[in-house]
């Protein structure tokens, strides 16, 4: 076999961001470093190796742009100055590709679908107008508040700008990009000039992109009709400070009075390119909703410190601003479908994560809020990072930056022409290695569904409102796909795929049964949908993983669940038997993705177990729960993954009957549970930690929650499965892209 060519990279900026690029590249047998653009006169003609402290390599760097766009290479990794966006980042992307590379941003290109204030589709008067309403905070052109106020003057009159605007345009167009401001290219100049130089372009972060786009648009997919959503990030701005980045503290309003912050702050203009393109693209993904259709209104906050901080060469007194605030919210008409909320502090004394946070608290250098109802359930999460003790806290974040560059080159490089998107559309992999897109056709496919409960009873609910899905009665009539419920419905998949009729269900077939002649899919249960879709994306922001907890935790009184003993005697339960009925429903999916997740072979792995009860104190009956004194009113067990003798997963199932004998496991990192479905995630890496909590809960008082997660990755699956080949379908975690097709 041919060893594939190592792909021939460019770092352009190896600063905080493209340093730690720069390093996994020339370490990473899939990549070949053959040039650097530096910025800092002192790492001119400097070996790129030893700028991250490698040896030498034999490559020198430039600050020669021409000298870099004459070198033969694959991709161009773009890391400049977050400052760069109103200095010409776009123009500059451009030339890079005009030269035949391919590019991979950090700092731009992540939503191009979307016209903003700043795009060359607005008029030189179009955008001025929008400057002269601020009036706080830096403007990123030359003697802005000398000219400020006889722009407003002529710009912001009604009467005298139907005359003056057409004249300023003429004057202003040929010089504004160039003398001015540079804008922001459209979307449709990205990609003419992608296509005439047969190269395409991605944006890549973590944030715009890997916690919105990957991360939100995932728990958003594991809801029947999404219609609203809340970010919000924070990050402690001191560990990591650095006084070139996002132009230091006075950008950030930092150290100056707390009124200093609010809409008509450049903030505000300077994050509705970044968070704007944030909520547009998670409420194209959630609603179908294109971005010029939303209206994006940006508010900035400031809260203050509570103690003097110094930092650097700056200082920061008690009582002005140490907490800033950049919110931006999307409207679809009237309607509020998105948040994205900054929330940068100074200092844990400062630490401030936003209102309303669903469980009470939170902490760690940096956290993201997720909130998404639906019409019947809604998801709370938050995902806190920590560094461990013998790592410097800006490694936390960069890790994560890094992997979401590093998996983005290969399939931007291999890409057609064109800008290159996270594909949120679910995944499968079949038998023979090929992935199955699940994405409704032209004609509505026809699907049966046979069982009872709950979770069939969600499935009927959820298709009648499916567009591309049709209900038939019987499997006489000729359906395209078996929607598979239910213990006892599971007997009939064997018949089903006898009879050539691809099967999506939510439980192993109790025998064994034969793929030859149909597909087939098993979903699990709610806790193996979490495992598949959500644990993987929160793992690769882990470098180094070495332990995984996952805690599963569900009121059985008032969800449809596997019978692990509440209401018997407490001798009758056995923590090895509630797994193994678990195991039996996913196919040991649980601890299989464990594994797989710390790519270690789940069958050198070793178990031992523990078992907890509470037992209730009263007779009462609790949904379908019946209690006598003394019986089992709530379980926590727990089964620990050892390799040699080391642990590497825990796994805890939790199940109670009724809130009164809640259990949701212990040591919650960020406070108390109120739903009757949650999950704790705690992954360890060599660098970081990251605790995550994540509870469903409905939003309709007869929503059964678990059932709806359930029901959704069935109806997810049925178009994967209808088309896919004979043989068993695994859901796909990794990350996958495609062309922006809003753009196509």
């Amino acid at each position: 076999m041919t060893a594939r060519k190592p792909i021939r990279v460019i770092i352009w900026g190896p600063g905080h961001v493209g340093g730690g690029v720069l390093r996994a590249t020339l370490t990473d047998d899939r990549f070949q470093v053959v040039g650097v653009r530096v910025f800092s006169p002192g790492k001119v003609g400097k070996d790129i190796g030893t700028l991250v402290g490698l040896d030498p390599v034999g490559v020198a760097a430039t600050d020669s742009v021409a000298e870099i766009l004459a070198l033969d290479a694959d991709c161009v990794v773009y890391c400049p100055r977050t400052t760069v966006m109103f200095e010409g980042q776009w123009s500059e992307v451009d030339r890079i590709l005009r030269s035949g590379k391919n590019v991979v941003s950090s700092n731009s290109h992540h939503n191009m679908a979307r016209t903003t204030w700043l795009s060359t589709s607005q008029s030189p008067t179009d955008v001025i107008r929008r400057l002269v309403e601020i009036d706080k905070g830096p403007i990123p052109v030359p003697n802005w508040k000398t000219i400020r106020a006889g722009l407003r003057a002529l710009t912001g009159t009604p009467g005298l700008s139907r005359i003056t605007n057409p004249l300023l345009d003429r004057w202003l167009e040929p010089i504004f990009d160039a003398k001015v401001l540079p804008r922001q290219l459209t979307g449709e100049q990205v990609v003419r000039t992608c296509r005439e130089a047969g190269v395409s372009v991605r944006g890549a972060g973590p944030h715009p992109d890997y916690m919105a786009e990957h991360l939100g648009m995932a728990l958003a997919h594991l809801l029947d009709r999404p219609r609203n959503f809340r970010i919000a990030e924070t990050f402690d701005y001191a560990a990591a400070y650095s006084p070139d980045m996002w132009g230091g503290l006075e950008l950030l309003g930092m150290g100056q009075p707390l009124d200093a912050l609010d809409s008509r702050h450049a903030l505000v203009l300077g994050g509705d390119i970044a968070y704007g393109d944030v909520v547009a693209n998670v409420a194209y993904s959630m609603r179908g909703i294109h971005g010029d259709d939303l209206r994006i209104e940006g508010d900035a906050v400031g809260l203050p410190s509570n103690l003097d901080v110094e930092i650097g060469d700056e200082f920061v007194k008690k009582g002005t601003i140490g907490v800033m605030g950049l919110i931006h919210k999307a409207f679809y008409g009237e309607e509020l479908v998105g948040t994205n909320e900054e929330w940068w502090f100074l200092g844990p004394e400062n630490a401030y994560y936003g209102p309303n946070l669903p469980f009470g608290r939170s902490a760690g250098l940096g956290t993201h809020t997720f909130g998404i109802e639906a019409a019947r359930v809604r998801i709370d999460m938050q995902v806190a990072a920590f560094a461990q003790p013998d790592a410097e806290a800006w490694d936390v974040p960069m890790d994560l930056t890094r992997t979401v560059i590093l998996e983005s080159i290969e399939p931007t490089v291999a890409s057609e022409p064109g800008v290159v998107v996270y594909d949120e559309r679910p995944h499968y992999l079949s038998d023979d290695g090929s992935f199955v897109v699940s994405e409704a056709g032209d004609e509505p496919l026809r699907i049966v569904v046979l069982g009872d409960g709950a979770t069939a009873d969600t499935v009927h609910a959820l298709a009648n409102r499916r567009p591309g899905l049709e209900i038939v009665a019987r499997t006489q009539d000729a359906p395209d796909c078996a929607v598979v419920v239910g213990a006892a419905a599971s007997d009939q998949v064997s018949r089903l795929l006898a009879a050539g009729i691809p099967v999506v269900t939510d439980r192993y077939p109790r025998h064994p049964v034969a793929t030859t002649t149909a597909p087939l899919y098993v979903a699990g249960a709610a806790a193996d949908v979490i495992i598949d879709r959500i644990v993987p994306i929160l793992a690769r922001a882990i470098d180094g993983k070495r332990h995984v907890r996952f805690v599963d935790a569900l009121d059985a009184s008032t969800e449809e669940s596997i019978d692990i003993g509440l209401g018997g005697a407490p001798e009758s339960v056995d923590a090895a038997e509630v797994f193994a009925r678990i195991d039996a429903v996913s196919g040991a999916a649980v601890p299989l993705r464990l594994a797989a997740t710390l790519g270690i072979d789940a069958a050198a792995v070793s178990f031992d177990y523990e078992l907890s009860v509470t037992t209730a104190g009263r007779a009462e009956k609790v949904g379908p729960i019946v209690l006598e004194p003394g019986t089992v009113a709530a379980v926590h067990a727990v089964r620990r993954g050892y390799l040699a003798d080391q642990v590497v997963f825990v796994h805890e199932v939790c199940r109670y009957a009724g809130p009164n004998y809640a259990t949701r496991g212990s040591d919650l990192p960020m406070g108390g549970f109120t739903g009757p479905q949650c999950y704790t995630i705690e992954s360890e890496g060599v660098r970081a930690i990251s605790r995550v909590q994540l509870q469903v809960s409905p939003v309709e008082d007869n929503a059964d929650t678990a059932a709806e997660l359930v029901a959704t990755a069935l109806l997810d699956a049925i178009p994967a499965v209808s088309a896919a080949s004979p043989g068993v379908l695994k859901f796909d975690p990794s990350p996958h892209f495609r062309l922006d097709r809003r753009l196509s």
